[in-house]
């Protein structure tokens, strides 16, 4: 089976698709499969990016803040990877620049999935890509992540403070969960990562789960389309409204 290699171009454009370093910085995480985080880098150098996602990928899965981090964190591990365990919590998170939804097909705990699961998964990112649409939302990025498929949604930034922080929190997980009641299957599950601090592969690294085989191989990460970002006014609209009232 032939090694694969991250691709250095991907990963570029994942970073240039979350465009933290106006509101902060990147946070990565190398995460070794049933074993935790082996190491946490904070980025404002987009070269630097690139280069510790591809150094390290070897050593574990790659991943990214969905939300910027703020600027005091890069002291901790400045445009490299370090052995931190432990990164930016939900108090951290100043502003919301984006929101993700993982789809993730049905198949056996810790291993890769196969082609046709992986295609039920891409499948229902099409469809929940044509739900938002009929929503009044632009379209998202669609990602596959190695074994399943993402929608990435850019937003104008929201920047959080006392009085709209748990209202924003809330309006993103009510946005999953109207994904997941639209898509969820006996074939593909909507992961919970609406939450603040949380994130996802860097799109161009290899996915490491499990042990490859011919049936359940290891993938490099890519897009599945446009990686434009466009900031979508009407889901910046979505988050930042009000509970309503009982």
């Amino acid at each position: 089976m032939t090694a694969l290699r991250p691709d250095p171009e991907a990963i570029r454009r994942t970073y240039r698709w979350l465009a933290h370093g106006a509101h902060g910085v990147s946070e990565v995480r190398i995460i070794r499969p049933g074993k935790g985080i082996a190491g946490i880098g904070f980025f404002d150098s987009e070269d630097a990016f690139v280069a510790e996602c591809v150094r390290t990928n070897a050593a574990g899965n790659v991943y990214v803040g969905i939300q910027p981090r703020p600027r005091r964190l890069l002291s901790l591990a400045p445009n490299a990877i370090r052995p931190l365990k432990t990164g930016a919590g939900r108090k951290d998170i100043e502003v919301v620049t984006a929101t993700v939804v993982d789809l993730d097909p049905v198949r056996p705990k810790d291993t890769a999935s196969t082609d046709e699961e992986l295609g039920d998964a891409v499948a229902a990112a099409e469809a929940a890509a044509r739900w938002t649409e009929g929503e009044g939302l632009h379209p998202p990025a669609l990602m596959m992540s190695g074994n399943g498929a993402q929608l990435w949604f850019a937003v104008p930034p929201i920047a959080l403070d006392d009085d709209n922080r748990e209202v924003v929190q809330a309006n993103l997980k009510g946005f999953e969960a109207a994904l997941r009641a639209q898509l969820e299957s006996d074939r593909v599950k909507v992961d919970s990562i609406h939450d603040l601090p949380r994130i996802i592969k860097v799109v161009g690294t290899v996915s490491h789960k499990g042990e490859p085989t011919d049936d359940r191989p290891h993938r490099l990460s890519a897009a599945l389309g446009d990686v434009e970002r466009v900031e979508d006014p009407a889901l910046w609209a979505r988050l930042l409204r009000p509970p309503m009232s009982p």
